[in-house]
Parts: structure tokens; sequence; C-alpha cells
């Protein structure tokens, strides 16, 4: 089942507001849940291996970096990118963040264990952001429930979308078993 584009697209969490002199402490904190609810390293998220379930991982770090540290000043994308500095490479290109956080939307959408594997990632990044910057825990977003909403929202418009078609076949099929009847009551 496909999620809608705008549930993961931006923020996800309840919004917060909080200074740039965070986001490294931020950041080290979101890195660590990722490491516990993927099974992905530090070193491996940091580091340059293409390996399909690394690539996920880092790009959930791009993703909670820029839409869940600060709604009203994000870090820039240049700031996340210089967090992945390769020894070899040197820095990732602002523009590796951009299209690793519109990839990880893509794959948040249409896959649903991703999905699921993200927001386990964001209930526990939650309640650690929340201790590090010292302010009471925001009521928790029920991202799974908010995601299954949103799902049979886009259900129920696709059941209306196809509601013509179905109608149409219907009558055909009436037609043709009406058709067919009247052949066997001829013959």
């Amino acid at each position: 089942m496909e999620i809608p584009i705008e549930v993961v697209r931006g923020n996800m969490l309840p919004p917060i507001t909080t200074k740039a002199s965070y986001w490294s402490t931020l950041f080290s904190v979101a890195v660590d849940c990722i490491t516990e609810v993927t099974a992905v390293t530090r070193e491996e998220i940091l580091g340059a291996n293409r390996q399909c379930h690394i690539i996920d991982a880092r790009f959930m770090a791009y993703k909670i970096a820029r839409d869940e540290f600060c709604s009203d000043n994000p870090p820039p994308h240049q700031w996340i990118a210089a967090q992945f500095a390769r020894r070899k490479t040197g820095a990732v290109h602002h523009g590796t963040i951009i299209h690793g956080i519109r990839q990880l939307c893509n794959r948040l959408q249409t896959r649903n264990g991703m999905y699921i594997t993200y927001c386990d990632v964001l209930r526990i990044f939650e309640k650690r952001r929340a201790e590090c910057l010292d302010v009471p825990e925001p009521k928790s977003s029920d991202n799974e429930l908010h995601g299954l909403r949103a799902a049979a929202d886009r259900v129920e418009m696709l059941i209306k979308a196809n509601q013509g078609y179905l109608d149409s076949i219907v009558e055909r099929l009436d037609a043709a078993e009406r058709r067919r009847d009247e052949n066997m009551v001829q013959n």
C-alpha cells in the first residue's frame, strides 16, 4: 500500500525550535537511534559503503537532521554533508543530501517495511531529543496511526475515482448475461 508523499515529506514529529549549537549533539543522538533500530553501525552510516541497507540508514540520518532538529531553522544541507566527511574523497556534496532525502521519502512512500522502521527510529529519537534538550517530551505523535489514516484516505480516494469504471464493467457484464440468456431462450 502506498503512503501519500505529504505524510513523509518534511517533519514527521511535532516541530520544535532549537539553537544551532545543539545540532551536533542531536546528530549524534539521531545516528544512535538509527543504529539501535537498523543494526547499521555508526561507522557504516558515516562511511562510504554503498550496500542498500547502509544507504537507507544514511538517508534516515540526512532526513532526521534536516527535518526533525529545528522546525524554523533547520541545518543547511552543507552542514549535514560536512557530518559525512570522507577521508579520501573529502566532504559529501550538499546535493547528495538533497538526493538522499528525496530518495528516502520515495522509499517511505512505497515500502511499508521502510516506513515502519523509520517510524520506530523517530519514536526513539523524539524521546531522546526531548531528554537531550531538557524539554518536556511533546505529546507523542503516532506516526503509524497517521500513516495508516493517510493510506486509508488514499484507498478511499482510489475507490471513488474508480467507481465509474466499476459501474461500467457491471453494466457491460449485465448486458452480456442478458444477451446470453436471450440466446439460450431462442435456442
